[in-house]
């Protein structure tokens, strides 16, 4: 898993080809990103702003992408986007970088109170696919638009929607992967041609001897037949062309531009969609979908078949609905409800991390009972997937150095910080039997008591010896008397004058005090909390939580010998206490727990459901606050009872450690069935019976929609 680029290949090859740069860890390594921006929003929609930024990889990973370590090195003003002339305006960057590799710079290290000079390297750069043509000189645009293939692309211009397209991505599977032999599936072919080896610097720099470019806006390129537009003023550092990775693209760009296809085209938002007359003409030339070719009618109306992937009006409206409904956790991505549309039936204003959280998480449940079976999987199957004042803000930052109590700027607030302002803070009495149950589980969970609840239990059996073979009265009556036995047998140990109980020991067995201290919000192990009742007047929910527990479970309700095992439990916070031992306190929360007998289910498709008015036993309703982890549920939009229930991740890159276990959120298609093979399966429909067509007006220049009545 690459965590950082220290674990990337590239990192190793400068490593070994520079290792007097390498020997000294104060080397700065460092990430160039650009992109057009336009600052004066929807005042001036052609307006292009290109911010040049430098990252600093040299940080741990919690800290190299915070703002406050990236670099603004020049901005690039409009109104028009530099394009090919953008070398022009990183020339003073690169000689600065060419300086840094060189000659590099004196400077002070305060922690070891020396001089030394500080040298850097660039990376690589970091783009959308336009800008990567911009900056490294390669053109993206035509028949030869990818930079791995080159003049081999398998390209096709498209006759009636005039565009170029690229069929040749199956070459890139592996060369037994079963799409490649599918043809009805794609574009009427079978793949069979192995994927190209990407060219090495030196290769590209030798490819560019002939290559010639005046700058300027308005001149013509000259000796710039072939692929490559211009030399990328990059290669004038003299590592560039070492390098095994020159120029990356921003994946959440392109999972962002997925996202808004799918969504577009499964709700047909005009502008969004990828299907109408022309794709439906292309694909009958091409020999293939040949069911959902265009019907002309009378007059100048065209009507469109039904496409499998086409929802009605009321799935639009379920579609829209389940998504509306959803509540997430703090820092878990936007306000869903706020993204969506219901009058239009749309999702607006959608940024790069929330078309992450749908295609991986939300999308799944939001088209469940909407869309064929076989078009759900298609669409939520892995591998259909694509699995992120400037100087006014330096000064400040400057000055925050010599106050002690002063917030730095761009790096954001910890998760664990936000327990200093635990919300909904009391002082509460509880009753006497809950207090005794809370009491039980810190024993039972608290390491230096094991002994003591081992004594126990052999102490019950030797009184109760035809009673104790009955596995289930045993825990019943161990969990009953064994406060009272524990305190008794902690007061006489600590009577004896020479004895080795610790203090932890000693208050654990006077029990807490009857008041609890109650939070409305609580922060712990990179989540933060919220009860039910605060989740119920909010927009997050932050109230659902799952533990995995070692249990005594019985097949039968008769059957009296109880087996200990692992299991997952769904519930949400009820309370959230601080238990007073008077020398410490203890975080628990109170839950309420889903029963895991008729109240927990995984179906077909992978997806954990929960009936969370199902309700388990009301006498275990303690977890250690530390052992919790988030969950949060989502109604099953096919109806009823059920939730679906989704995992978040830790948030443990806020804090100044480095976490080495960073948990990866399941995927939910991990019980997904494989593909079926389209060529092999007659049954496949491409058209829907059961939905509305469109009409289309033959002249597309000025095509109206309406419903098929």
């Amino acid at each position: 898993m690459l965590r950082h680029p220290a674990d990337a290949p590239q990192w190793k090859t400068i490593d070994r080809l520079y290792p007097e740069f390498s020997r000294d860890a104060r080397n700065l390594r460092l990430g160039l990103s650009t992109d057009g921006m336009n600052p004066h929003g929807l005042q001036s929609s052609s307006h292009s702003t290109w911010p040049v930024l430098l990252v600093n990889y040299n940080l741990p990973p919690h800290l190299c992408m915070k703002r406050k370590f990236v670099m603004l090195t020049m901005l690039i003003s409009g109104p028009r986007q530099p394009g090919n002339d953008i070398d022009v305006y990183l020339a003073p960057l690169i000689e600065d970088l060419k300086m840094l590799w060189e000659e590099g710079v004196e400077c002070f290290d305060g922690s070891r109170e020396e001089t030394f000079t500080l040298r850097a390297l660039l990376l690589w750069t970091i783009n959308d696919f336009p800008a990567y043509g911009n900056l490294s000189g390669y053109s993206v645009k035509g028949y030869c638009a990818c930079p791995i293939c080159g003049e081999n692309t398998c390209s096709k211009r498209l006759e009636h929607g005039r565009k170029i397209c690229y069929m040749g991505h199956r070459r890139f599977l592996p060369q037994a992967h079963h799409f490649r032999k599918q043809k009805k599936a794609f574009n009427g072919e079978a793949e069979h041609v192995r994927a190209p080896k990407p060219l090495s610097g030196a290769e590209v720099l030798d490819s560019l001897s002939g290559v010639e470019v005046v700058f300027g806006k308005g001149r013509r390129l000259s000796n710039t037949e072939g692929v490559w537009k211009k030399r990328s003023i990059f290669f004038d550092l003299p590592y560039w062309k070492d390098l095994l990775v020159r120029h990356n693209l921003d994946v959440m760009h392109i999972e962002k531009n997925v996202c808004e296809s799918l969504i577009g085209t499964l709700l047909n938002i005009p502008g969004k969609t990828k299907d109408g007359e022309n794709a439906r003409l292309d694909m009958v030339t091409m020999g293939i979908r040949e069911s959902l070719k265009p019907v002309s009618e009378e007059g100048k109306m065209i009507f469109l078949p039904v496409a499998c992937y086409t929802l009605s009006r009321s799935e639009k409206k379920q579609f829209c609905s389940t998504l509306a409904g959803v509540k997430v956790p703090s820092g878990y991505s936007s306000n869903i409800k706020s993204l969506v549309q219901m009058k239009d039936l749309k999702l607006i204003n959608l940024k790069s991390h929330d078309c992450h959280t749908l295609m991986q998480q939300l999308l799944p449940v939001a088209i469940r009972g909407v869309l064929p079976k076989e078009v759900r999987n298609t669409i939520i199957r892995p591998e259909g997937c694509i699995i992120e004042c400037y100087i006014a803000e330096e000064a400040v930052e400057f000055c925050s150095e010599y106050l002690a109590n002063a917030r730095t700027i761009g790096v954001p607030k910890g998760i664990e910080e936000r327990i200093e302002s635990r919300s909904g803070f009391k002082v509460i009495p509880i009753d006497y039997k809950t207090l005794c149950e809370a009491h039980y589980y810190v024993l039972q969970n608290t390491t230096v008591v094991d002994p003591y609840m081992c004594e126990h239990l052999s102490f019950v059996r030797t009184l109760h010896p035809m009673k104790a073979k009955n596995e289930k009265w045993l825990q019943a009556e161990h969990k009953r008397s064994f406060s009272s036995w524990f305190k008794r047998k902690i007061e006489t140990e600590l009577a004896q004058p020479e004895n080795t109980i610790s203090q932890q020991i000693r208050w654990l067995a006077h029990e807490p005090k009857r008041e609890v201290l109650s939070y409305s919000g609580y922060g712990i192990g990179g989540y933060y909390y919220n009860t039910s009742d605060h989740d119920s007047r909010s927009t997050t929910q932050n109230s659902g939580v799952m533990v995995e527990a070692e249990s005594l479970h019985m097949s039968t309700a008769k059957d009296k010998n109880l087996i200990y095992a692992n299991m997952l439990y769904y519930g949400v916070i009820e309370d959230i206490w601080e238990l007073n031992y008077t020398q410490f306190k203890i975080p628990v929360f109170r839950c309420k727990w889903v029963d895991n007998k008729g109240g927990v289910k995984v179906d077909e498709n992978g997806f954990t459901l929960v009936d969370l008015n199902k309700e388990g036993d009301p006498n275990d309703q303690f977890i250690f606050a530390s052992q919790a982890k988030q969950v949060f549920y989502v109604n099953d939009p096919n109806g009823g009872r059920w939730s679906i229930v989704f995992t978040t991740k830790p948030k443990l890159y806020d804090r100044g450690d480095v976490c080495d276990n960073i948990e990866e959120t399941p995927s939910f298609s991990r019980g997904l069935p494989e593909s079926d093979d389209i060529d092999n399966n007659e049954d496949v429909a491409y058209v829907r019976e059961d939905c509305e067509g469109i009409y289309v007006e033959e002249d597309t220049t000025s095509r109206k929609k309406r419903k098929r009545t």
